[in-house]
């Protein structure tokens, strides 16, 4: 019979934020906010055994991992990672890794141009034939929440110059709303750097990799290591494909060329856990979601004692 109290101690969750909201938004009840976060790291570091992602990785690969290891990550490099969610790491200790994506440091990622695009839009309907939709409601925040979800759907896979037009006209329909940068200065990634976060790389301009050619993914992966590893002074040794599902947002090439880009490790949104067979270039990861403390700590208990069906490209 299988031991499976064995199997199950050299297994990785590795928890998936974005950014972390000072408050509630009702236009992104999906978003994690300060209060919440706090409960989770709270509940991370009374049930589970967090690790650094590079040590993680590496006591994986030797199968040395802890019973209920995790690690925290952020993908795109919010500037509240280091406002909002560093103080709460700090005061559980539990240490983190963001994937930075260095094209839009210290500017508003473009999923979130959609949204203050929408929340400043007037008048009960829209028009979105600049992103290929239709007339759109705007009566409640209820219809505003499902046109952000729309149109970002409407645009994720687009080329990213593409994509960029579009959203200029998007920002134009709702009169260019004035928003400041949302994402991380140069300089505050230096300071999550030197407060012990490890930084890594998120690609340059968040393309969905398969939506753009290979010479141009080749750049996106290389020079957004290159950026992070002048900036910092320090080595930059894992990546996290955007958008992460295998198989339409990245395939076989996109893992070969995370490795020859030199990178240790890549990070996937396939839902699960990484063990002894996992593709350290595939990690899976659960994501965050769940707002409610309890909820959140019985899917990631689902998450770490379920068998894995993981799904990921197959290499040649």
């Amino acid at each position: 019979m299988r031991n499976s109290a064995r199997c199950a101690g050299n297994r990785l969750l590795i928890v998936a934020y974005h950014g972390v909201a000072p408050a509630p938004d009702a236009l992104q009840p999906e978003q994690i906010d300060s209060a919440q976060f706090d409960l989770h790291m709270k509940i991370l570091r009374r049930y589970f055994n967090p690790l650094p992602l590079v040590e993680a990785v590496t006591r994986l690969q030797r199968g040395a991992l802890p019973r209920r290891a995790v690690c925290v990550t952020f993908d795109d490099g919010y500037a509240n990672n280091l406002t909002v969610a560093l103080p709460l790491l700090q005061r559980h200790s539990v240490p983190a890794t963001v994937f930075v994506t260095t094209g839009t440091l210290f500017e508003t990622q473009w999923n979130d141009r959609v949204v203050e695009a929408i929340r400043h839009m007037s008048g009960d309907h829209v028009d979105l034939a600049c992103v290929k939709l239709g007339v759109e409601p705007l009566r409640n925040m209820d219809e505003r929440r499902a046109v952000v979800d729309k149109v970002i759907t409407a645009v994720k896979w687009l080329d990213p110059a593409e994509r960029a037009q579009r959203l200029r006209d998007l920002e134009r329909l709702a009169g260019n709303p004035a928003i400041g940068p949302q994402m991380l200065a140069p300089a505050q990634v230096v300071q999550l750097h030197r407060a012990g976060v490890e930084i890594g790389a998120h690609t340059v301009n968040h393309p969905v990799l398969t939506s753009i050619t290979h010479e141009a993914a080749a750049r996106e992966l290389r020079d957004s290591r290159s950026y992070l590893e002048d900036l910092l002074g320090a080595r930059v040794t894992s990546f996290a494909y955007p958008n992460g599902k295998p198989g339409r947002d990245f395939d076989a090439a996109h893992v070969l060329l995370a490795r020859q880009s030199g990178f240790e490790c890549a990070l996937s949104t396939a839902w699960g856990y990484a063990d002894s067979r996992s593709d350290v270039f595939q990690l899976p990861r659960v994501r965050a979601w769940q707002r409610v403390g309890w909820r959140m700590l019985a899917r990631m208990l689902r998450a770490y004692w379920s068998e894995s069906q993981t799904l990921r490209v197959a290499m040649p």
